[in-house]
């Protein structure tokens, strides 16, 4: 792509499954809907003047391996990186406050997520059904997690959200059917309904403030029955008072 060039157009690479690598240049601005969705794109770096990575813009490339999402972006639309196979490693810079809906759902080899501390809201079902994320490294100054943000990802065990989180969308950790523990920040004062529903193996939840409204169905169906007995699930809340609305 020639020098100067300020966007990738939409559906300008569609289905080019022939197509292993692009260098695009700093001038790259926008990443248009769909730019490279459906291409056989393997590695690309994303200039640091990007501003805008638009819808599907780069779903469905199935031999991506990995991403580096520079600070400079501003704007990431709903599904840019969905049903992304082979994507492992995603690296997020300093400067990127949100992540976009559905951005790296479905992706089922993706295991290594760098989170940046200039990161404010990770979006709605943004890493859903991402099975082989085992960890989450969390950042302070994250404020909110949007609705069913990590549904289905299996190879959670063990979840501490950071103290400066206010927002926990309703569904956030449904069906992690291997999730154990969920620490829960003090500034959190609501869960909504289903925040942890269908997590079979979950068996501790820790919050740590002193009030929270628990709305309907928060924790349901999440009772372990290893070998047809009910385990012990505990509830710590020293001295929470906790209200169902």
């Amino acid at each position: 792509i020639k020098p100067g060039t300020t966007m990738v157009g939409s559906g300008a690479f569609d289905n080019c499954v022939a197509l292993s690598k692009v260098e695009l240049p700093n001038s790259i601005t926008v990443i248009d809907n769909g730019g490279f969705i459906r291409s056989g794109i393997e590695e690309i770096t994303l200039p640091n003047n990007l501003i805008l990575i638009d819808s599907y813009a780069f779903a469905d490339c199935e031999k991506l391996t990995s991403i580096t999402i520079p600070g400079s972006v501003e704007v990431i639309e709903k599904c840019a990186f969905e049903d992304c196979d082979e994507l492992e490693t995603v690296i997020m810079c300093e400067g990127l406050e949100k992540t976009g809906h559905a951005m790296f759902a479905s992706c089922p080899s993706l295991k290594n997520v760098v989170f940046p501390e200039s990161l404010r809201t990770i979006g709605i079902r943004a890493f859903s059904n991402c099975p082989s994320l085992t960890e989450l490294n969390l950042r302070e100054g994250l404020n909110e997690i949007g609705v069913m943000a990590f549904e289905e990802c299996n190879g959670l065990t063990d979840v501490t959200l950071p103290d400066s989180l206010t927002k926990l969308g309703g569904g956030a950790f449904n069906s992690c059917s291997n999730l154990e523990c969920l620490s829960i920040p003090s500034g959190v004062n609501m869960l909504e309904v289903v925040t942890a529903y269908l997590c079979s193996n979950l068996k501790k939840v820790v919050f740590e403030g002193k009030n929270a409204t628990l709305v309907e169905r928060v924790f349901n169906q999440c009772t372990k029955r290893p070998a047809h007995r009910r385990a012990f699930f505990v509830l710590s809340v020293g001295r929470n008072d906790f209200h169902r609305r």
